[in-house]
């Protein structure tokens, strides 16, 4: 399990109401993050050995900024959401290697595009 917490924080370093008068409605309010991961490993495959992962990511669905524009003077802003929950599995192979060759591996994950919204 993990669990790690980031505090508010805004996406420009100037807060003037004339240059960034969105900066406040964009600004990330501060979110927490929930993960998990279970592994079993060294499983028994003839020659080889294997890997399974099970694991999960934003277990809580937090909806949290990870970059905001603000366009004050075009008169809108804009944020880009981080990953929502997400859950997978990993599997490793890994055989003996040979000689002249490494040792093989196998492992695979999706991963979905960020979401986006206009204020």
């Amino acid at each position: 399990m993990d669990y790690s917490w980031r505090s508010r924080r805004w996406f420009h370093t100037n807060n003037l109401s004339n240059l960034n008068p969105f900066n406040d409605r964009i600004a990330d309010s501060g979110y927490g993050l929930l993960s998990a991961n279970i592994v079993i490993a060294d499983i028994p495959l003839g020659d080889a050995k294997g890997q399974l992962s099970l694991w999960g990511e934003n277990l809580t669905d937090k909806a949290y900024r990870v970059q905001g524009v603000d366009f004050g003077a075009l008169g809108f802003a804009g944020n880009v959401y981080g990953t929502p929950r997400r859950f997978g599995t990993d599997i490793k192979v890994n055989r003996p290697a040979s000689p002249g060759t490494d040792e093989g591996s196998c492992q695979g994950r999706i991963v979905p595009p960020p979401l986006t919204e206009m204020v």
